[in-house]
C-alpha cells in the first residue's frame, strides 16, 4: 500500500481571497475591453463645434485616445500580473511574505496619484490633486476594486487563514 502525503485543505478565507483577486482582475480586463470596443467617435457638442472647424484636431484627439488606451492596457496587464502572481503564491505556495506584499502593493497602487502629484510641477500637481480629491470621489465606479481588494486582504489575514501561513508542509 502506497502512503500518499495528506495535503491540507485550503482554508475558506484563502479561497475567498483568491476568488476576489480573480474577480478584480476580470473587472479590469472587462473595462479595458470595453474601452477598446467603444472608443469615442463623437465628443460633447462644444468639442464637436471646435472639431468641425479643424479636422486635424479630430485626428489628434482620436490618436490621443488610442495612445492613452495603450498606456491603460499596459498598466492593466502589469497590475494583473503582479496581483495574480502574489495571490497565487500566497494561496498555493503558502508564502507569508506574498500576502504582506499583496497588501503593501495595494496601498502603493492606491497612493500612486498622490505620489505622482508630489513630484509634479505645481500647476500639474493642482490638477492631479483636484482630480483625485474631487472628481475621483464623485465617480462611484472608483470604489469597486479598492473595496474588493480591502475585503480580500481582510480575508487573507483573518480567521483560519493565519494557520495556513504558519504551518508549511514540506513538499
Amino acid at each position: 500500500m502506497n502512503a500518499q502525503p495528506i495535503m491540507p485543505r485550503m482554508p475558506l478565507n484563502v479561497k475567498i481571497f483568491l476568488w476576489l483577486t480573480l474577480a478584480v482582475v476580470f473587472y479590469w480586463v472587462a473595462t479595458n475591453a470595453w474601452f477598446w470596443l467603444h472608443l469615442p467617435s463623437t465628443y460633447p457638442t462644444s468639442v464637436e463645434k471646435l472639431l468641425a472647424k479643424s479636422p486635424r484636431l479630430r485626428e489628434v484627439m482620436d490618436r490621443s485616445a488610442r495612445d492613452s488606451g495603450y498606456v491603460y492596457s499596459g498598466a492593466t496587464l502589469l497590475w494583473s500580473i503582479i496581483f495574480l502572481s502574489l495571490a497565487w503564491m500566497a494561496a498555493f505556495y503558502r508564502l507569508n511574505w506574498a500576502r504582506w506584499t499583496y497588501a503593501l502593493v495595494f496601498v502603493f497602487r492606491e497612493s500612486l496619484p498622490l505620489i505622482a502629484a508630489l513630484f509634479a510641477e505645481p500647476s500639474v500637481r493642482q490638477h492631479v490633486l483636484h482630480w483625485y480629491w474631487h472628481d475621483g470621489w464623485t465617480n462611484l465606479w472608483r470604489y469597486i476594486d479598492p473595496a474588493v481588494f480591502i475585503v480580500a486582504i481582510v480575508f487573507v489575514f483573518a480567521g483560519d487563514s493565519r494557520k495556513w501561513f504558519r504551518h508549511i508542509q514540506p513538499v
